[in-house]
């Protein structure tokens, strides 16, 4: 018996992805003067194309890395135009024409035991909320992946199969809250996902006092 018959196939990771989608679009072309009526450029188009954006990129990524993807997004796309110099690849203007689409609904998913994980992309476009969020991590015992402009997340604490993607700008402002944490040694953190106290412990360079704070809070 060869070691190809004795390899099963692995079965491909299962993903429900929820979220905000757009329709990016991109017009590149040339500056060689500029506008008589305002002090703008000119910009001939000489060439565009469109791609899938927001959530819809999620999914095309998790199709990229081999998985199994059942996609809801709203019935309406915004749309994100980007004008660009092709010459030095400058932006000029980006013009976003935003949709409010109707909220998730939890029964637009029929059985939600299919799935490996879920992922929650969301862009404030009225898709996503925290109601929503909220009800499916209470019906759904896998891992959920979250990434939303949503503040106030501390409410995720009882969810422990939740997790919050946190960018650049997120670490920022939770920055802010852990300096005034170790300046006023007080204890601001009930509306704080322990998610991002995690994060904060583990990656920043903070004084002793909040280090201490958070240890306690996290129990550590």
């Amino acid at each position: 018996m060869t070691e190809l018959n004795n390899t099963q196939l692995l079965k491909p990771f299962k993903i429900l992805l929820v979220g905000d989608s757009c329709v990016d679009e991109y017009f590149y072309g040339s500056v060689d003067r500029l506008s008589p009526e305002a002090p703008v450029p000119i910009l001939k188009i000489n060439h565009g194309r469109k791609e899938d954006g927001m959530a819809a990129n999620v999914y095309n990524n998790l199709l990229a890395f081999g998985c199994d993807v059942d996609f809801i997004t709203g019935t309406v796309k915004s749309i994100k135009t980007r004008y660009i110099d092709e010459r030095s690849k400058q932006h000029i203007i980006r013009v976003d024409q935003d949709t409010l689409a109707e909220p998730f609904k939890l029964s637009q998913v029929q059985d939600y035991s299919i799935y490996d994980a879920i992922v929650i992309s969301d862009y404030s476009k009225g898709f996503i909320n925290a109601s929503n969020i909220s009800e499916v991590c209470a019906t759904f015992n896998g891992h959920i992946l979250i990434d939303t402009k949503i503040d106030n997340l501390g409410w995720l604490d009882m969810y422990r199969n939740a997790y919050v993607k946190i960018n650049k700008l997120d670490a920022f402002r939770f920055y802010d809250e852990i300096w005034l944490i170790g300046k006023y040694k007080g204890t601001s953190l009930k509306n704080t996902p322990k998610q991002y106290i995690e994060w904060a412990y583990n990656n920043m360079r903070l004084t002793e006092t909040s280090i201490s704070i958070l240890k306690n809070y996290l129990n550590i």
